[in-house]
């Protein structure tokens, strides 16, 4: 009888691994992939703070517990349980914790999105019958920065919603 394939993992056997943006707090995060989705849950501090970036993949967020603001190119968004927020692909967004309590929070991008860190750390659940090389794994592009005014637009969302 051939191995049975790993298309099933418990979340405790996922490894977890920190990341520690230059602009502040830390993501807390761990992961796996198929052929052309990954699953990413990510706990992210108070303090959080990531770079505005952009990616191939289509990207659709639920916030397990805690609040955090995500931005999408000209638009804030506050983001609280129970919300799910889409990103879609290839539209520069960022993401800010301003709270007192850790974000949790459950990602899923089509494609696969990764980084080297996260490609060292996530696990596969590819069959036998998949080659792990023609997976189409996204990365984040940063290409030179966000081109809007990220202080403006960050000022006028908190501002919409009594945090200015």
């Amino acid at each position: 009888m051939p191995d049975k394939p790993r298309y099933r993992v418990n979340r405790a056997e996922l490894p977890a691994f920190e990341h520690h943006p230059k602009t502040g707090g830390t993501l807390v995060a761990q992961a796996c992939h198929g052929s052309r989705t990954s699953w990413l849950f990510a706990e992210r501090s108070p303090g959080y703070y990531s770079e505005p970036h952009h990616h191939d993949a289509e990207q659709i967020n639920y916030f397990v517990s805690g609040e955090m603001w995500l931005f999408v190119e000209d638009h804030g968004y506050r983001c609280k349980a129970g919300d799910i927020m889409r990103i879609p692909p290839n539209k520069w967004h960022w993401a800010k914790n301003r709270g007192s309590e850790t974000a949790v929070v459950i990602e899923t991008h089509a494609g696969p999105a990764t980084n080297e860190q996260i490609a060292a750390n996530t696990v596969s659940l590819l069959g036998p019958d998949e080659d792990p090389a023609s997976v189409h794994h996204i990365y984040n592009l940063h290409s030179g920065g966000y081109p809007g005014d990220q202080a403006a637009v960050e000022a006028r969302a908190f501002r919409e919603e009594g945090e200015g």
